[in-house]
């Protein structure tokens, strides 16, 4: 979790396990702190194969700082501020290749990260490197992203947005696939199998208080 402060703390049940101050790492000295605007964990998968748990978090300075353990081992500057960011393999060029490298792949456990900026756009950042090109642009803020996997059938997966404006959007390598009008800004947003069909619904929920649940079909 984070706080007002630019503070990143983890926590276990009632323990503290760290805290770190973005403030701390600042080059501009007597300045304001630094705010943190979201925070995303992330599992990326080494060159020997092991598994690395990290956590990524962006700021209002146009950074996103890497943590682990308790430790900032890197600082990546993005293109605007980050308004959103969630995981999946978004690039159908890059998913295909990568599963013709080899048929027991190890894609399913390989990530991108979808980063929203406070204009519109995305970009897709990818083993600690930000694409320069837009992968997407709603056009307005993006409060919310999340991913819908179409791996079972071999593509790259679905991007979901939602923010300042009446309407989910859904993406697939980085084309508007679908524009699902809503009743109001969806301010919250998530992914589950709530009637137990094997299928995977999208779950909104929107500023005028409704939640809805449906099934996407592109």
């Amino acid at each position: 979790m984070s706080d007002a402060r630019g503070c990143v703390i983890s926590t276990h049940l009632h323990k503290e396990l760290w805290r770190i101050r973005l403030s701390d790492i600042s080059v501009e000295k007597n300045s304001t702190p630094p705010v943190v605007t979201e925070l995303l964990p992330v599992q990326i998968t080494a060159p020997c194969g092991r598994q690395v748990n990290y956590i990524f978090a962006s700021d209002d300075r146009c950074q996103i700082h890497v943590v682990q353990q308790g430790q900032i081992v890197m600082s990546i500057p993005t293109p605007g501020r980050v308004t959103a960011m969630c995981c999946g393999w978004f690039k159908s060029n890059d998913f295909e290749n990568q599963n013709t490298a080899s048929a027991n792949s190890s894609v399913n456990s390989r990530q991108q990260v979808a980063l929203a900026t406070e204009s519109g756009a995305v970009y897709i950042m990818e083993e600690f490197q930000i694409s320069e090109s837009e992968f997407c642009n709603v056009g307005l803020r993006i409060t919310n992203l999340s991913k819908l996997s179409r791996r079972e059938v071999g593509q790259s997966d679905l991007l979901l947005a939602a923010g300042h404006f009446n309407s989910l959007m859904v993406y697939h390598d980085g084309k508007l696939q679908l524009n699902h009008p809503t009743s109001d800004w969806i301010c919250s947003l998530t992914t589950a199998d709530i009637d137990g069909d094997g299928l995977i619904e999208v779950v909104v929920g929107c500023l005028d208080k409704t939640i809805r649940a449906f099934k996407i079909v592109v």
